[in-house]
């Protein structure tokens, strides 16, 4: 099983968006495919290089 398809929930504040972003994809490996905002809320979709999606949301 993959990284990502292990995990269910997890929780990590972040002070800075951009670096945030920039962890997920250097540090974990994973693609971002979406970004979007809904009244002051981010979400965005990263992907493993199997495909499996992880969602975050800030």
């Amino acid at each position: 099983m993959t990284f990502i398809g292990e995990i269910h929930y997890f929780r990590i504040p972040v002070t800075n968006l951009e670096d945030s972003v920039n962890w997920y994809t250097t540090c974990l490996g994973l693609k971002l495919r979406i970004r979007k905002e809904d009244d002051g809320h981010y979400y965005f979709h990263f992907f493993d290089p199997s495909g499996n999606k992880l969602q975050v949301h800030w």
